[in-house]
């Protein structure tokens, strides 16, 4: 029999860190066991885990980065890249070039502008001593 699992109408191949769907459910055991699973990893939602809740969302957003959805791509990707930035701390923050070339522009054109989405917290965004310090590398 084979097997498919839907998160919110998306199809996912893995749950969490350790639950990884089947194609094809060889045995009753074998669905007992991931029912099980699915079971766990539900729960461990309820715990209000930021880490498990933001490895759920990622996991969703990984789904819609299809090459159906190339339009769309550049955002599920920056969306991809706040969630991550989000859980992760402070000192262990690492940023794409792509998004490090965007702060470099918004900082370069608008100081103040950068000041104020950074102080704001809805997009997370290097410190600027970070921007001065890309700034500042010789270009090769």
């Amino acid at each position: 029999m084979s097997v498919t699992l839907h998160v919110m109408k998306t199809a996912v191949r893995k749950l969490g860190a350790n639950l990884v769907v089947p194609e094809i459910a060889d045995s009753k055991n074998g669905i007992v066991e991931l029912l099980e699973g699915i079971e766990k990893w539900d729960g461990d939602l309820m715990s209000d885990s930021v880490a498990e809740i933001c490895e759920a969302v990622c996991l969703l957003l990984d789904q819609l980065s299809t090459p159906h959805a190339e339009d769309d791509g550049d955002c599920i990707r920056f969306l991809r890249e706040q969630v991550s930035l989000f859980q992760a701390k402070k000192q262990r923050r690492r940023y794409s070039a792509d998004f490090m070339v965007f702060c470099c522009i918004l900082f370069t054109i608008s100081p103040h502008a950068y000041a104020y989405i950074r102080s704001h917290g809805s997009i997370i965004l290097p410190h600027p001593m970070t921007i001065r310090s890309v700034h500042a590398l010789p270009m090769a």
